[in-house]
């Protein structure tokens, strides 16, 4: 039996006005695949990826996601199908724990009346998952942070869209 991929797209075009700028595009993604997208300039990944992504729609094709066909409107409708993505800008905050980069923007609250952080939990499971992903830094249990090579930090917002549910 033929395993469907995770994330498969067929025909997908999109236009700017009169701009062609995806033409008939085809594009499969397998389940726990990495892919990194390459090309020239202005051969339309960004454009690809945003429609992926969920922050531009398409103007016409289908997209399926473990064989059901999709709509992805918003990213919050793109993370909920399981779709992150990385970009190449590595937005981390070098002010902030490595922890705190991890999560950011899902932190981990503390349950009660009060919503305070768990920085407990977000450092034992950041390190537990870089340790995962072959990065054995050991992390400060009282500051939680480390340093990073600047070719690592593009690991920290990794981390963070593979990692969480």
């Amino acid at each position: 039996m033929e395993k469907k991929p995770f994330l498969k797209m067929e025909n997908i075009h999109k236009f700017y006005g009169s701009v062609h700028a995806l033409k008939g595009v085809d594009f499969e993604v397998g389940s726990n695949e990495i892919v990194g997208l390459i090309g020239d300039n202005g051969a339309g990944k960004s454009t690809l990826v945003e429609i992926i992504a969920g922050s531009l729609s398409k103007s016409k094709g289908k997209i399926f996601v473990k064989g059901k066909e999709v709509n992805i409107p918003s990213v919050k409708a793109a993370r909920d199908l399981g779709i992150e993505m990385v970009y190449q800008d590595q937005a981390v905050v070098e002010t902030l724990s490595v922890a705190k980069n991890v999560f950011l923007g899902r932190e981990l609250l503390r349950p009660g009346l009060i919503k305070l952080l768990d920085m407990e939990k977000m450092k034992k499971e950041a390190e537990k998952d870089y340790k995962v992903i072959g990065f054995g830094h050991s992390f400060s249990r009282s500051r939680g942070k480390i340093l990073l090579w600047w070719g690592e930090t593009g690991s920290c917002h990794f981390k963070s869209h593979v990692f969480q549910g």
